[in-house]
Formats: structure tokens, C-alpha cells, sequence
């Protein structure tokens, strides 16, 4: 007699847990993801991914129901995987601590806040317009998935979507696609990359670009398993149901 299998949900231990390493995956540094120190060891590093792909295979296990939880512990496990071929290879290593931006060491970030604080008090202090209301949260974490995807894609360390003004980043995503034999899905990548880009990224400034944002990554079929938290970012009921 066969033992039924049975479906178990996620422990609300399990989701503050998924919750709070997708934070640092949505900050983007590989340091980041794997909650270490740029001056960790190759140990720390080991240690620290493996312990992440472990806990990541216990999610993903079939019988576990992760519902909307599902692109958010994918994007982790893209992340992680990246981190660690990143982070494990020296000259890799070397190529990202040097692009690293100085705001990401905390020293320099304590300096650079004081110097901030000390410029702005000798001049006068523009008026902060109010919040607008607008689906910020939600862009942040369709495009954190999707960064982490094309970074895993692209074998590039994350925050490629931050970059896609820059012709050759274009250009990168086009040529691994035509090497992909994916030809027609090209024009509709680059047609995306720059409508994110055109879209203030995080910060969208048009809802009617960011319709055509969605527009072009829907009709690159590159976000179909994400379509709820699409439809709630950009507002098109038909986002993932390939109507135009």
C-alpha cells in the first residue's frame, strides 16, 4: 500500500526567512546574498552557499507549496548560484570587487554620509515633494527576478538592469540570445531592456511607459510564471495571458 504524498505549505518561520534573503538579493551584491564580508575567505564562502542551497532544496522540494512565494525563492537560488561561481573564482572575484561602487563598503558609506550631511547644511534644503502612490514595491521585485535570471543567463554578476542604458550591456544580451538560436526573440530583449530603462527602473515615472514596458517583456515571453506580481506592478490585466 502506497503512502500518499502530502502537500505542506510554508511555516510562517519559513516566509519571514524567504522574506528577509530576498532583501538582500533585491540589494543586488553577491556579498550581499550571502550575508558576508568583501574580506570573507574562499571557507565563509563555501560554508555560507552550501548551508543556502540546502535550505533552497528543502523549498523547492515537489511537496513543498510555495504559492507566492515560488519566483521569490527561484530569484534566491539564482542568486546564490551566481554569488558563489562569482565569489569562489579569483580572477571573477577580482573583476567584481573592482567594479563594486564605493557606497557598498560600510566605512566609505559613513564618510560619504557625513559628507552629504555636512554639504547639506550649508545650503539651503529643497522641498521634499509627497510620496506618489504607484506600484514601486512590486516593480522592484519583478525586476530583482528577472535580474537575477539574465545575471545566471549572461554569467554576470548581478545588476545588469541597472546598466541597460549602456549600449554594450544591449548588445551583450543580444548576442547571447543569438547564440541561444534565438533570433526572433532578440529585437523583442532589446525592446524590453530599454523600455526598464526608459521606465526609471525602480523608480517609474509614466504609467503609460510602463505599460509598454510590460507590453515588450510579455511579448518577449520572458516573465509568463510571473504574471500575478506583473499585473499588480504595471496594472495590465492581460500581462501574462499573451493578449495584446
Amino acid at each position: 500500500m502506497s503512502r500518499s504524498s502530502q502537500i505542506v505549505a510554508l511555516s510562517l518561520r519559513e516566509r519571514t526567512e524567504i522574506d528577509a534573503v530576498f532583501s538582500r538579493v533585491r540589494r543586488g551584491g553577491h556579498y550581499e546574498v550571502l550575508s558576508l564580508a568583501p574580506d570573507a575567505d574562499e571557507q565563509a564562502i563555501v560554508q555560507e552557499s552550501t548551508r543556502l542551497r540546502q535550505w533552497l532544496e528543502g523549498l523547492l522540494d515537489p511537496e513543498r507549496l510555495l504559492g507566492e512565494y515560488q519566483p521569490k525563492v527561484e530569484a534566491i537560488a539564482a542568486a546564490v548560484q551566481t554569488a558563489e561561481r562569482v565569489l569562489r573564482n579569483p580572477r571573477e572575484r577580482m573583476r567584481y570587487d573592482d567594479s563594486r561602487p564605493r557606497a557598498s563598503d560600510p566605512s566609505q558609506r559613513s564618510v560619504d554620509a557625513a559628507a552629504a550631511k555636512a554639504a547639506a547644511g550649508a545650503r539651503p534644503r529643497p522641498r521634499t515633494p509627497p510620496p506618489r502612490p504607484g506600484p514601486e514595491s512590486q516593480v522592484r521585485f519583478l525586476l530583482a527576478v528577472l535580474d537575477a535570471q539574465l545575471s545566471v543567463a549572461l554569467g554576470r554578476p548581478a545588476g545588469l538592469l541597472d546598466r541597460v542604458a549602456e549600449v554594450d550591456v544591449i548588445n551583450e544580451v543580444g548576442r547571447a540570445l543569438i547564440e541561444a538560436e534565438n533570433a526572433e526573440r532578440e529585437e523583442r530583449w532589446v525592446d524590453a531592456v530599454v523600455w526598464w530603462h526608459l521606465a526609471g527602473l525602480t523608480q517609474p515615472r509614466d504609467a503609460k511607459i510602463l505599460l509598454k514596458a510590460a507590453s515588450a517583456l510579455r511579448r518577449a515571453g520572458a516573465v509568463t510564471a510571473y504574471g500575478p506580481y506583473a499585473r499588480v506592478a504595471t496594472g495590465d490585466p492581460w500581462f501574462d495571458r499573451g493578449e495584446s
